[in-house]
C-alpha cells in the first residue's frame, strides 16, 4: 500500500489495527526500522498490548523500544500527543533514524478535518499532511490514501492480529464522536471533505503568500487595519508563529488586539507567561517580559555600579537629585505599574512621561526611580525631580 522506503526509520507503533498493518507492511518491504510503543498504562490491557508488540518484533527482528509514560491528569490527549512526540524525537536521535512514520490513514485525514472545522480554530494545514516536521523530526504518514476497511481487510488476508482500543468509543471525546460519524458516511461524502479541505489549502496557501510581504519584526498597525478580518487574523496568526510565541491564541483573542490598536495609538496587551504585544508610532511588536524587578537600599550616598544602573556623587551632568538627611534611607528600584512623582500642579503618572517620550515598552519595567524612607519617588532618572527636590546643586546622580 506504500513503496519501500531506503535508510533506517522509526515506526509509531500502538498494538492496534492501523499501525500493526504499517509494521506488517514494513517487514514486508524488508525496510531498516525501529518500532516504538508508549504504555499510557489508561488501560487494563496495556500491558498486553506492549508484550504483544515485543513478541511480534523479536519474531521480526525489529528493535522495539518501549516507552513508559507519565501520568497526565489533566488535557490527556493533548499532553499523551506532546510527549509521544518528544519520544519519537528522541528515538531517532538514538538510532540516528531518517524519521518516524506513522499509520494515520484516509479516515484521520477526514476526522482531522472535521474536528477542526467544528473548532473554527486557524490551522497550519486543514486535515494532515503526508510530510510535515514535529519538533525536529519528520514525520511521514505513508497510509494517508488509504482507509480504515482496507487496513482492516489487509490485517486479515495475513494473520495480523491486533487489540482495539476501547477508549475509541468512548463519545465524551470529540474525535472520537466525529470518527463514529464517519463510519456511516459514504465514500462520496469522504472524498466531498477532502475535496472541501483541499480547496481550503489552496486559499490558505494564497493568503499567506500575499501576506508574507508585510512580516517584519514590528508590523505596520496601518497596513494591518487596512486588511479585512480574515487577513488580519492570518497576518497575526503569521507573526507570532514567526516570533515563535509558544503559545496558541485564539481568534478572540486576535480580535481584542486588532480593537485596541484601532482605538489607541499606544498601548500594551499581556498574553500568557510574560508575553506582551506592545503598540506605539504605529507599529505592533511581541516581546517577552524579563524579571526586571530589583531594590537597592542606602543609608548614605554612595558610588555605586549595578546592572542596571550607576551612581555617581559627582557628575559633569545636571540631571540628579539633592537628598536631603531626612530623606535616608533612600531606595533605587525599578519602576512599576501605578507610579506617581509629586509636581507642581499634582501627581503625575511616570507612564504619562513614558508616552510623551515614546520610551519604548521593554525598556519601561527596568527604568530607576529613588524612593525616600517614607515611600515617595522622589527622582526618576532622566526625567525629574518631585517638587520638594528640584535644586541646582545635586548631590547624587544616577544614570541608568
Amino acid at each position: 500500500m506504500f513503496e519501500a522506503l531506503k535508510g533506517k526509520w522509526v515506526v509509531g507503533v500502538s498494538g492496534q489495527n492501523d499501525s500493526m498493518a504499517l509494521l506488517s507492511m514494513c517487514v514486508k518491504h524488508q525496510m531498516d526500522v525501529v518500532a516504538c510503543i508508549i504504555d499510557y498504562q489508561i488501560r487494563t490491557s496495556s500491558k498486553e498490548e506492549v508484550n504483544y508488540v515485543q513478541s511480534y518484533c523479536d519474531k521480526h527482528n525489529i528493535h522495539c523500544e518501549v516507552i513508559i509514560a507519565p501520568h497526565f491528569s489533566k488535557n490527556f490527549q493533548a499532553k499523551a500527543r506532546d510527549f509521544r512526540y518528544r519520544v519519537f524525537s528522541q528515538v531517532v536521535k538514538k538510532h540516528n533514524a531518517n524519521g518516524v512514520l506513522v499509520a494515520h490513514h484516509k479516515d484521520d485525514h477526514i476526522e482531522t478535518i472535521l474536528w477542526q472545522l467544528s473548532r473554527n480554530h486557524r490551522v497550519e494545514y486543514v486535515g494532515l499532511q503526508k510530510e510535515t516536521v514535529i519538533q525536529d523530526v519528520l514525520i511521514k504518514r505513508v497510509l494517508l490514501d488509504v482507509t480504515k476497511e482496507q487496513l482492516l481487510m489487509y490485517n486479515k488476508e495475513n494473520n495480523i492480529n491486533f487489540f482495539e482500543d476501547e477508549s475509541n468509543h468512548d463519545t465524551k471525546y470529540t474525535r472520537n464522536a466525529i470518527r463514529k460519524k464517519i463510519a456511516s458516511f459514504s465514500s462520496k461524502q469522504k472524498e466531498e471533505i477532502i475535496l472541501k479541505a483541499k480547496q481550503k489549502n489552496t486559499q490558505l496557501k494564497k493568503i499567506r503568500s500575499e501576506l508574507q510581504q508585510y512580516l517584519q519584526s514590528k508590523l505596520d498597525i496601518t497596513m494591518l487595519l487596512s486588511l479585512d478580518n480574515e487577513r488580519q487574523y492570518e497576518l497575526l496568526w503569521m507573526y507570532f508563529s514567526k516570533a515563535q510565541y509558544p503559545h496558541s491564541i485564539s481568534k478572540k483573542q486576535l480580535g481584542e488586539i486588532v480593537d485596541q490598536v484601532r482605538q489607541n495609538k499606544i498601548g500594551m496587551i499581556p498574553l500568557r507567561n510574560n508575553y506582551v504585544v506592545y503598540f506605539q508610532e504605529n507599529k505592533l511588536e511581541l516581546n517577552e517580559i524579563n524579571n526586571y524587578n530589583y531594590e537597592v537600599t542606602f543609608d548614605t550616598i554612595k558610588n555605586v555600579k549595578t546592572k542596571y544602573f550607576t551612581c555617581k556623587s559627582e557628575s559633569d551632568t545636571l540631571d540628579g537629585v539633592c537628598v536631603l538627611q531626612e530623606d535616608f534611607p533612600i531606595t533605587i528600584r525599578n519602576f512599576r505599574a501605578g507610579d506617581k512623582i509629586k509636581c507642581e500642579f499634582g501627581h503625575q503618572k511616570i507612564t504619562t512621561w513614558f508616552n510623551q517620550e515614546k520610551i519604548p515598552w521593554f525598556k519601561r519595567s527596568s527604568w530607576p526611580v529613588i524612593v525616600n524612607k517614607n515611600d515617595e519617588i522622589i527622582y526618576v532618572v532622566g526625567w525629574r525631580c518631585d517638587v520638594n527636590h528640584s535644586t541646582n546643586n545635586p548631590n547624587l546622580f544616577v544614570l541608568k
